[in-house]
């Protein structure tokens, strides 16, 4: 992720999360990836995963905010930022 390989950090998130399939944090960071390589609809399904699989209710509002951010970006007109 910090290199911007996002193909590759999905690819080792997706191998995290066949060990740990309930685990928040690899959700969170597979929705970014997914975010980053413009598959929206799988950056909300990971976000909401780690909404659910939250440990705390801190968590859980972040996710919950950032769940609503994809969905404004997925929601604006095409062809504008």
């Amino acid at each position: 992720m910090q290199q911007g390989d996002y193909a590759g950090a999905r690819e080792l998130f997706g191998r995290e999360l066949a060990r740990s399939p309930d685990y928040h944090e690899f959700h969170f960071w597979m929705a970014l990836a997914c975010f980053q390589l413009g598959q929206l609809g799988e950056a909300d399904r990971h976000m909401r995963l780690a909404m659910e699989n939250s440990t705390t209710r801190g968590d859980h509002d972040l996710y919950t905010a950032k769940l609503d951010r994809i969905k404004a970006y997925e929601a604006r007109p095409r062809g504008r930022p």
